[in-house]
């Protein structure tokens, strides 16, 4: 029987709604490679300042453009962010995504944030790099996610789904068995991206804050349709998207093609793509029922009334449970995940899910930075 020692690890995650840093210290040790314990220590989120933001932004809609300067910068804020804890001086490890503004599945991923000034500032290990060695063995990189659902959910003994609402949507499906290879996971399509990039072009201001914006609005059906027929939403699993695809560029050119339609309904219109793009993909998964199946939401979406109310309509889920019901804070489960990912790492635990990202093979994702120096 493997029982891995305990290991303070902090996981930090920007994901790509771009709007903050959310910091995670929790205590994990895991037995027989799928059983996790955790404890959290400490959990804390930072604002992304606009500057910084704005930068990502530009790399995004160009990634053509040299990132080494941004790269370093963020390198540098994660480091300032990390101080500011008080308990950064325990930690054994820090793990984390950085911020992803490149993602063609199967090809290439590209998240930058420089771990050299963490090394040197904190002079521990540094995990980081998660998706590239899916890639190698023939994944799609994406998502990360069902790697922690299943070590949550493998003994529920209920069909257990779990929807992750950040800047993209994604879904893991978890089995009653718990058997690791049946585990179904895929980005559906947009999360908050759009809803986002469309109140920072009509309003300058970054989210719809509790839905309010879009409750004055009214669905245009004939955007949404014309949305619902986009390629990737019918597209079956194994599949992942990015901001490059649902971001900046798609909902500039909705607003232009309708400029004469009222802002409120086109954000309107968003929500309810969102809601019915992922709502139809939970259709793919075999033998779905919302009768028949549990579903748990996370992600800076389920703070969007309108959002979840599209979501119950459009599924059928009269009841949407909450992660916090089995431990875990939904705004910090994309932080856990990390560091959950560098753990395994750092013990060279095969944590990729091959029945997921259509990988050839088990392996294990993520690099460490030690300084020499």
């Amino acid at each position: 029987m493997e029982l891995y020692s305990k290991l303070l690890v902090l996981g930090m995650m920007s994901g790509t709604s771009m709007d903050g840093l959310d910091c995670l210290i929790t205590e994990i040790q895991i037995k027989c490679f799928d059983k996790l314990k955790f404890k959290i220590i400490e959990k804390k989120s930072f604002n992304i300042p606009t500057k910084l933001r704005n930068g990502i932004s530009k790399i995004v809609d160009n990634p053509q453009i040299n990132y080494l300067s941004l790269h370093r910068k963020l390198g540098n804020y994660y480091t300032s962010c990390v101080s500011q804890l008080n308990n950064h001086a325990q930690l054994d490890l820090i793990s984390y995504h950085g911020q992803t503004i490149f993602h063609k599945e199967r090809i290439k991923s590209i998240q930058i944030g420089d771990p050299l000034p963490l090394s040197n500032h904190f002079n521990i290990p540094i995990l980081f790099n998660f998706r590239e060695a899916d890639i190698k063995v023939g994944g799609t990189g994406a998502p990360l996610m069902p790697f922690l659902d299943w070590l949550i959910f493998n003994n529920s003994k209920f069909n257990d789904i779990t929807l992750n609402i950040g800047g993209i949507s994604n879904i893991t499906y978890i089995p009653k068995n718990g058997i690791k290879n049946q585990v179904i996971g895929f980005d559906t399509g947009p999360g908050m991206s759009l809803i986002d990039e469309c109140c920072l072009y009509f309003w300058n201001v970054p989210f719809d804050k509790d839905g309010g914006k879009s409750k004055k609005g009214k669905v245009n059906q004939k955007i949404l349709n014309d949305l619902m027929k986009h390629p990737f939403i019918d597209l079956n699993f194994p599949k992942s998207t990015g901001r490059d695809i649902f971001g900046k560029k798609i909902t500039n050119e909705i607003i232009k093609m309708h400029t004469g339609e009222n802002p409120y309904n086109i954000l309107r219109t968003f929500v309810a793509f969102t809601a019915k793009s992922i709502s139809k993909n939970l259709y793919k998964i075999r033998n779905f029922s919302p009768l028949e199946n549990r579903l748990f939401v996370s992600g800076g979406g389920v703070h969007h009334s309108v959002l979840i109310d599209d979501l119950k309509l459009y599924s059928g889920f009269k009841r949407l449970h909450d992660l916090n019901d089995v431990g875990v804070n939904p705004k910090y489960k994309e932080a856990l995940l990390m560091a959950v990912l560098g753990y395994t790492r750092f013990n060279n635990v095969s944590n990729n899910m091959p029945s997921v990202t259509g990988a050839k093979n088990e392996t294990v994702l993520g690099d460490i930075f030690i300084n020499k120096i």
